[in-house]
């Protein structure tokens, strides 16, 4: 579990930094961006698993399992927040299409392992890129 809690730790780190450099950050989020939606995908993946089969009470990992996958989200949804290219064509070319997963996932999950985040997320990024 300290493991999950560092990934966490990391994770919230990254928020900050791209809360503060805003464009910046996009060179460091393309190295990670992969391995954090690989996370997120197993993350969600145990949540739903433990959802389904009824273990949620007695898991103990599970609430920060979901730490990490909502503060991925968060992570996504500050990078767009700060970015300036208003246009976002770096992130439609680079990002948009690998966030089908995202989309795919909160579809197959069991409806208590859904993150709200999710949506929130693809909400914001409806509001700022005007589609």
């Amino acid at each position: 579990m300290s493991l999950i809690k560092q990934i966490d730790h990391i994770i919230k780190i990254n928020q900050r930094v791209a809360e503060s450099t805003g464009f910046i950050y996009l060179n460091y989020l393309r190295n990670i961006f992969d391995d954090l939606l690989k996370i997120y995908n197993l993350y969600s993946q145990q949540i739903s698993c433990a959802v389904v089969q009824q273990h949620t009470q007695n898991n103990p990992m599970l609430k920060p399992m979901k730490a990490v996958r909502r503060d991925i989200l968060k992570l996504i949804q500050t990078y767009l927040l700060k970015e300036t290219d208003k246009s976002f064509t770096v992130f439609y070319q680079q990002f948009l299409p690998s966030l089908k997963l995202l989309i795919d996932d909160y579809k197959a999950n069991a409806q208590d392992a859904r993150d709200p985040e999710v949506l929130h997320l693809f909400s914001t990024m409806v509001k700022l890129m005007g589609h």
